[in-house]
């Protein structure tokens, strides 16, 4: 009997990890095309943890980025977020070179990474089953993602990019 019960454990266990591991990677939102820089972007790693890194178009955020774990339950995906990157300080300037923002930057600052007090526990509904001429797609709360890269650990792991 407990034999039984230890592979069925160890199966579930597998289920969950092949399931994780299958959106491993690094996924843009809107499009496959990386042009200078990324847009919003999800960093999903083998070991089942995660990193939301916002556009780097948006040259106003403090939040540069998000992360935690996360796992798949069904067609939803529970992110618990537990740390925060954020550029703190730093100075307001007219940007010419900036592509948001109405052309207003924050410049210098230092970038940070903030330990939450309480761990963050949110759900999103998760669609792997998107089909696209652009790539590998998949839906988070109806908004569409591209894989453009197989391994998030080559400028990622840390949450900063």
């Amino acid at each position: 009997m407990k034999k039984i019960f230890c592979v069925i454990i160890l199966v579930i266990i597998g289920i969950y990890q092949s399931k994780a591991q299958s959106l491993v990677g690094v996924w843009q939102r809107d499009t496959n095309c990386v042009l200078g820089k990324h847009l919003d972007t999800y960093c999903f790693f083998s070991d089942g943890t995660f990193c939301f890194n916002s556009d780097e178009n948006n040259s106003l955020s403090r939040i540069l980025s998000i992360g935690g774990s996360y796992i798949i339950v069904k067609n939803q995906i529970v992110f618990h977020v537990k740390y925060t990157i954020e550029r703190s300080d730093g100075i307001l300037v007219r940007d010419t070179l900036a592509t948001q923002c109405g052309s207003w930057s924050i410049k210098g600052g230092v970038i940070k990474k903030m330990m939450l007090r309480k761990t963050i526990v949110e759900k999103a509904d998760l669609d792997r089953t998107v089909n696209s001429k652009s790539g590998k797609c998949l839906l988070i709360d109806m908004r569409k993602y591209f894989k453009i890269s197989n391994n998030p650990d080559i400028n990622y792991k840390s949450g900063t990019k």
